[in-house]
């Protein structure tokens, strides 16, 4: 039965069947994982080979430090995915010893001592504060103190130093009579209760002995029913043991005996589809030398229609020619003739004449000799022309084989157009036997479509994977090369900051040394223009409370930017008070790792300083030079006072400083939540000093402002 149901297994229940078995099986996973590495290696391979050596230094030493950060955590599945995607290589995994070399940061350095002390302190006090932690395995946490260890006899004498305490306190006055009574009723009461006891204590003898005997009996039915219910056990196990074993054994001899007709299944199919595909493959051959005999005689019959056509062309453009030769010849001829014969006529009526005169002459005269003799020249002339005039009707005398040879090539020309209609009947009458094709063509163009249709269903599966993966691999792309130009950003904003500062230094520099030169004449050049003195002081005034205004507004951008700082540096120790003792290794996957951090913390103070240097330094020049133009008058120490020549430079490069500040800041800083961990060397009374606001730039400015005398020195 199970062989005839086998048989009648359609192909594509055999085809879903077979699909179940490899899944259950585990077959499809890894043939689907096998197929993913191979199409991520084929579309690496002409990137890795063109790129291999243009890979940049961070994209390596980035992925490195992924590679290791997920190795450490053992994220095997994630390993082994990120490191084709990326085109990393085992031995292209830079160590972290050999980053640190990059990174200029040896072992002997004070930043990896202090990240290994604090690393090491860290660890300390998690692992103490773990030992030392008090736990409960129960689940309810409760007090491990025993509360209830008090025996008997405790909670009595507990009971009668109570009732010595309620006692003492009682009433002095009460009379030896009520004490009495009191005393024969708790008598009473006492001798009732003995009873009471030895009652219950009766009962309750009684009622253990009836359960003792009723255990016991029931314990004796237990007995054996248990024993009953063993022995039935036992005999129901042996047979379902036994019946187990048949139904294995049948089960065994079922998958044998299916595994063994899939696999001549599989064997008739794969021979049906090697005859299939070998039919194929010779009708293909077939069409392919059918076409290639069509077009060889299309060809032939183009190359024949064009000889012909040619031919055709050829005869026609001789018959024109000749007929053109013809009635070109006729016309001269005929031109020809009409003019000698004109000619003729006209000399014949001359000679008449002439002879005419000549016979009166003769009538009257003798002939002289002159006249005969120019009439026989006339004579000789006119007979060379009645040669030349012959000669030429010997030549016209071959038109008549002209129009022969004419006529044979129409002849010609008709016979070939008969045998062009013939060839084209017959192309015509090929054309239509190869616009019918046969059955076997028919059932293999709908089995080649069958087959290009899977094609192109396959073809758009791979296509839409392969767009997948090609958005994947750009959008990592376009993320490195963002960061890549941020880093670049970065680079080019603090080499700009550099320079400005050493610019801002050479200024207040050739400014100093030129105070101390001024300072020399102050004496002679007050005492020589008094106006000129007053001019410059209002200027001077005028540029001070304008650079006090500049300094206000500089505060205020200051003041914001530290109030962002400190509120950044206070969230970030909060949540570190706060944090747990220890995190998952997902929960920190997410988190920058320390030796990142702290390569940020040098950086950040390093900018810092070099904004505060920029944001003071075109102050404190512009202070030192109105409070040094004062005295001033001279047309020398005036170039080199603050003058508007002189500022005119400087103003828009303080506020070029003061635009581009908060833009670079936010440039250097575009994820200002993750705040670096502070060194171990910090402790937590002195985050006061952190908070604690730096001096603004007006108070700089000011207090060089009331200090003149430094600028001398």
């Amino acid at each position: 039965m199970s062989g005839a149901e086998e048989e009648a297994l359609s192909p594509d229940e055999m085809r879903r069947r077979l699909y179940q078995t490899f899944k259950k099986k585990g077959f499809l996973d890894t043939l689907k994982t096998q197929l993913r590495h191979q199409l991520i290696r084929e579309l690496k391979q002409p990137a890795a080979g063109a790129a291999m050596g243009a890979q940049p230094a961070v994209l390596g030493a980035s992925n490195s430090l992924v590679v290791e950060h997920l190795r450490g955590c053992g994220y095997e599945y994630t390993l082994s995915v990120f490191c084709p995607e990326a085109g990393v290589a085992g031995d292209q995994v830079f160590p972290t010893r050999d980053l640190l070399q990059l990174m200029n940061v040896g072992p002997g350095s004070p930043l990896y001592k202090t990240l290994v002390r604090f690393l090491m302190d860290l660890l300390a006090a998690l692992a103490g504060h773990h030992l030392h932690k008090e736990g409960v395995d129960i689940d309810t946490q409760t007090n491990t103190s025993k509360a209830f260890k008090e025996s008997l006899v405790e909670k009595m004498q507990a009971i009668d130093e109570e009732y010595e305490l309620l006692r003492s306190r009682g009433s002095s006055w009460q009379s030896f009579e009520s004490k009495l009574a009191e005393y024969r009723k708790g008598i009473v009461e006492q001798a009732q209760a003995e009873l009471e006891a030895k009652l219950q204590h009766f009962k309750d003898a009684e009622i253990s002995k009836v359960k003792m005997e009723e255990r016991e009996k029931a314990r004796k039915e237990i007995l054996e029913a248990r024993r009953d219910m063993e022995r039935t056990y036992e005999m129901k196990s042996e047979a379902l043991m036994s019946r187990e074993k048949n139904a294995i054994d049948r089960l065994q001899k079922q998958q044998q005996i299916e595994e063994k007709e899939i696999y001549m299944q599989r064997q008739t199919l794969l021979k049906e589809i090697e005859t299939a595909r070998n039919r194929e493959s010779e009708l293909r051959q077939k069409g392919e030398a059918f076409e290639k005999t069509c077009k060889l005689q299309e060809e032939k019959n183009r190359t024949m229609e064009e000889l012909l056509r040619r031919r055709e062309v050829a005869v026609k453009t001789m018959e024109d020619t000749y007929d053109q030769k013809l009635k070109n010849e006729l016309t001269r001829y005929q031109l020809e003739l009409k003019d000698e014969n004109v000619k003729r006529t006209e000399k014949l009526t001359e000679d008449e004449k002439r002879n005419q005169v000549i016979q009166r002459h003769i009538m009257f005269d003798p002939p002289p000799q002159v006249e005969l003799s120019t009439t026989q020249s006339q004579n000789s002339l006119l007979s060379q022309q009645n040669h030349l005039l012959r000669d030429k009707l010997e030549t016209v005398s071959d038109y008549p084989a002209l129009k022969k040879e004419k006529a044979e090539l129409l002849s010609l020309i008709r016979l070939l157009k008969t045998q062009l209609e013939e060839a084209q009947e017959e192309n015509q009458h090929l054309r239509q036997a190869l616009s019918q094709p046969s059955q076997e063509h028919l059932a293999l163009q709908s089995e080649l479509n069958r087959l290009e249709l899977d094609w192109k269903l396959q073809k758009e599966e791979f296509e839409n994977q392969k767009r997948v993966l090609q958005t994947q691999l750009q959008h990592e792309v376009e993320g490195a090369g963002q960061l890549k130009a941020q880093l670049l950003e970065c680079e080019e904003r603090t080499r700009w900051m550099t320079a400005h500062s050493e610019e801002m230094k050479m200024r207040l520099q050739l400014t100093q040394q030129g105070m101390s030169a001024r300072g020399i004449r102050h004496h002679r050049t007050h005492c020589a223009s008094p106006d000129s003195d007053v001019e410059l002081m209002a200027g001077a005034r005028a540029r001070i409370q304008e650079l006090e205004k500049e300094a206000d507004m500089l505060e205020e951008a200051y003041r914001k930017y530290q109030q962002r700082d400190v509120r950044s540096i206070v969230s970030h120790i909060l949540p570190e008070k706060l944090q747990p003792p220890l995190q998952l290794p997902g929960h920190g996957a997410t988190r920058l790792p320390a030796a990142a951090q702290h390569r940020d913390q040098p950086r950040r103070v390093t900018t810092e300083h070099i904004a505060r240097d920029l944001i003071l330094q075109p102050y404190v020049f512009n202070t030192e030079a109105g409070l040094a133009a004062e005295p001033s008058s001279s047309p020398l120490p005036r170039r080199l006072s603050s003058t508007p020549l002189s500022l005119s430079p400087t103003l828009p490069k303080a506020e070029a400083v003061k635009d581009t500040l908060p833009a670079s800041f936010a440039v250097l800083y575009p994820e200002r939540q993750i705040s670096p961990i502070p060194g171990p060397t910090i402790p937590s009374r002195d985050h006061s000093a952190l908070l604690s606001p730096p001096r603004s730039p007006k108070s700089a400015t000011r207090d060089h402002a009331r200090c003149p005398c430094v600028l001398y020195e």
